[in-house]
């Protein structure tokens, strides 16, 4: 028997979010992508034998999701009890219009930055932490759904970090860039905030799937090809992490469930979206 095989015995009843009714739509295909973690929670459920390979990555995502939590809550206090005070007074001689359109902005660009250096050090954390882990965890479900050794490259611990690095680049330098949309007037602020999300959305939805696309020995490249043409799926996926990651325990346990949803989400796209 093969290291990590014990409990690697193909099912014998599909899983009902394999063989339902394909999403069509562009939003049901994001609700599609959003609802995976739950999805996988069920799945975890009706096999519980596979928690051991979940408990682990679980608990250390509760301690990271719990700091980054504990990390926008402090900066909230700060904003409100130190800098609403002092810009208060420097803007009480302008006009009141733009002393609170200034002090928005300002807000706006705070929880901009506030949010990608939390996401950053989550990602860090989770990437280099949780991600082996998480690998184990995709490799067992897709064993357990039948996978053979011939369709399926184990991960290492040096592919999740080079894999977070480049993810962390990608996803900090764009929206860097997307910050700059503030500088225009009237919907700057909002356009700015629309655009981050939907492309930290897709880069988690992405750092998700590329689980089961990495355990096929599909490259960089191509795993972007497969999320663009399947980017509603992607960008729901994605929505869900972002969402969890900061709700307390709940948060901890359907991010860790979220790995097993995307194998069964690729595993959906691929019988029902891109047939071989």
């Amino acid at each position: 028997m093969q290291p990590g095989r014990i409990f690697a015995m193909p099912i014998e009843t599909p899983d009902p979010s394999l063989i339902a009714p394909p999403a069509v739509s562009g939003f049901s295909k994001f609700l599609e992508g959003a609802g995976a973690p739950v999805r996988g929670f069920r799945y975890l459920n009706r096999n519980p034998g596979l928690w051991r390979f979940a408990i682990f990555p679980l608990l250390l995502n509760l301690l990271i999701t719990t700091a980054a939590l504990l990390a926008l809550i402090a900066v909230a206090v700060w904003f409100f009890t130190k800098l609403h005070p002092w810009m208060t007074q420097s803007l009480d001689d302008v006009a009141t219009w733009i002393a609170v359109t200034v002090e928005v902005l300002v807000g706006i660009v705070l929880l901009a930055l506030t949010a990608i250096v939390t996401i950053v050090l989550w990602k860090i954390l989770s990437g280099v932490l949780c991600g082996f882990f998480y690998g184990r965890l995709a490799e067992q479900i897709e064993r357990e759904l039948g996978a053979t050794d011939d369709e399926l490259q184990p991960l290492s611990l040096l592919h999740e970090l080079v894999d977070t690095v480049l993810n962390l680049t990608i996803l900090v330098v764009v929206n860097l860039a997307i910050l700059m949309l503030n500088i225009l007037p009237l919907f700057g602020g909002l356009l700015a905030v629309v655009c981050g999300c939907y492309f930290t959305w897709y880069m988690l939805g992405l750092d998700y799937l590329n689980l089961p696309l990495s355990l096929r020995g599909m490259r960089r490249t191509k795993q972007f090809g497969f999320a663009h043409r399947h980017r509603m799926h992607t960008t729901g996926l994605g929505s869900a992490v972002f969402l969890f990651g900061f709700i307390p325990v709940v948060g901890a346990v359907l991010l860790t469930t979220a790995v097993v949803g995307a194998v069964l989400l690729h595993r959906r796209i691929r019988m029902h979206h891109e047939p071989d």
